[in-house]
């Protein structure tokens, strides 16, 4: 009804605008803050902010902020003496500790940390002796000669040892032996008892522990002999050196001497009787 009482007919052309909403997923690394508008945060959640129109119907945006970690990689190397170490800009050939960061194209950066440890190339030297004939054998080395020989190997830290032997070769020794043993008696031979002459050999042990070739050469002397004849009366006694006799008959005795074998005497005692007298 209008204002003079008449009926007023009034017709409305609504238009409903959409109202916008704006779903954005985000992620920052930890540390960072995300900034958009009025949304200023450093924690993962949801947040949303409202952009007023110029139509009068407001942006809803909605955002989802996630928050990675940063990653920290702690490594551990040895190298050996001469060597280097390279991991990313790391380029090192002392023991330390080093650090870069590795930046990631829209993930959180990498921290490395890298505890560096250089082993040293270690040494060993000896002086070795072997006897003549014998073999030297020692990680690679294989001698029997007298001379200075080097091999490499590798340590327990996965590095070079270089082992250096000095070898001496003791040389065999001959040694020749002249003895002489008097008839009937025996030599005795490093436990060999011998009784014939003739040439032996046994081998001995050195002082340095190699093999010594001893060589005999044995003679034998014959004993002196000799037989001495003596005639005594019944009644009488006779004497030479331990003999005592007063009977005929053959009595033997030793007679020491003192840079030869011992002499056999052998005594031929005859004791004759008293005659009956004499007729004239």
């Amino acid at each position: 009804t209008n204002s003079v009482g008449c009926d007023s007919i009034i017709t409305i052309d609504l238009t409903v605008l959409e109202q916008k909403v704006n779903n954005i997923d985000a992620s920052i690394c930890e540390g960072q803050t995300f900034t958009l508008l009025d949304i200023s945060e450093s924690t993962a959640g949801t947040y949303s902010t409202i952009i007023p129109a110029s139509n009068g119907c407001d942006s809803l945006i909605t955002v989802e902020l996630s928050v990675g970690q940063i990653v920290f990689v702690e490594l551990e190397k040895s190298i050996c003496e001469g060597d280097s170490y390279t991991i990313y800009d790391i380029n090192e050939n002392q023991s330390g500790v080093y650090e870069t960061t590795v930046f990631s194209g829209g993930a959180c950066d990498t921290f490395v940390s890298l505890t560096l440890t250089v082993n040293p190339h270690t040494t060993y030297f000896s002086e070795e002796v072997i006897c003549e004939g014998d073999n030297f054998i020692l990680d690679g080395i294989d001698a029997s000669e007298n001379g200075i020989y080097e091999s490499t190997i590798t340590n327990a830290n996965g590095c070079d040892s270089l082992i250096t032997i000095e070898l001496i070769v003791i040389q065999k020794t001959n040694t020749i032996i002249n003895e002489t043993f008097c008839e009937g008696d025996a030599f005795d031979f490093h436990g060999m008892i011998l009784d014939t002459p003739g040439n032996y050999e046994t081998t001995l042990t050195s002082q340095s522990g190699c093999d010594s070739l001893i060589t005999l050469e044995l003679e034998m002397e014959l004993i002196p002999r000799a037989t001495v004849y003596k005639t005594i009366c019944e009644g009488e006694e006779y004497t030479y050196g331990n003999i005592t006799a007063t009977e005929s008959g053959l009595y033997e005795t030793t007679i020491n001497n003192t840079n030869s074998c011992d002499s056999i005497i052998t005594l031929e005692l005859t004791v004759n009787q008293p005659a009956d007298g004499i007729e004239l």
